[in-house]
């Protein structure tokens, strides 16, 4: 299993051919992930900031 920081290289290869809407999705998620990755000491929280990632990826715009 990769990093976070791995998953982002691989987004900043990929993200010409996502849909706008999309490419926001993943970078928020990835972003997100990023941030629990680096929460050590507080698995609670680390739980916490995973799971908003995992809602950052299925988020939607309404507008």
């Amino acid at each position: 299993m990769g990093t976070a920081d791995e998953l982002k290289q691989k987004q900043r290869a990929l993200r010409e051919g996502f849909p706008e809407n999309l490419g926001l999705r993943v970078h928020r998620a990835i972003s997100w992930l990023m941030r629990a990755e680096k929460e050590q000491d507080d698995p609670d929280v680390a739980f916490i900031l995973l799971w908003v990632a995992f809602n950052a990826s299925y988020a939607e715009d309404d507008h």
